[in-house]
């Protein structure tokens, strides 16, 4: 899913816009406004009071090439439009023709150290804070005796 967004000032606060998809198999995508979804090429949706308006679009899972969205204020006349561009999986799969494909898997992000070393650093630092307050403690109370 992607979010299309006009900014304020892009149609008259409050006027109605509609929206167009175009593209390959455009027929099977999905224009969204807020949570109610409309299986369909083409939405109505009203501006904002600043005149900012946005629509959620959720291309098919065929897509491939590039697809126009058309905002047309129906009072203002204003027409904006925002371009998406997908590449299919086979294309992406066979741009490295002659390379070595690594793991498809996902990127690997965060820290890899051993889940026993973590806790032992804890447990260590632990007594160490344990013993500091016990030391503390019992010079108190040579101290006052």
């Amino acid at each position: 899913m992607v979010e299309v967004a006009f900014t304020a000032g892009s149609f008259t606060p409050g006027e109605s816009v509609s929206f167009t998809l175009t593209g390959e198999n455009a027929a099977g995508a999905t224009l969204a406004a807020f949570k109610a979804v409309v299986n369909s090429q083409s939405l109505v949706k009203s501006a904002t009071d600043t005149g900012a308006v946005a629509l959620d679009v959720t291309l098919p899972t065929d897509a491939s090439g590039t697809y126009t969205v058309t905002a047309t204020g129906l009072t203002s006349g204003t027409v904006g439009t925002a371009s998406l561009t997908v590449a299919s999986a086979d294309a992406a799969a066979g741009a490295g023709a002659g390379s070595v494909s690594s793991n498809s898997g996902l990127a690997a992000t965060g820290y890899d150290a051993p889940m026993l070393a973590i806790w032992a650093a804890s447990g260590a630092l632990l007594l160490g804070i344990a013993l500091m307050v016990s030391l503390t403690v019992v010079r108190r109370q040579r101290a006052n005796a």
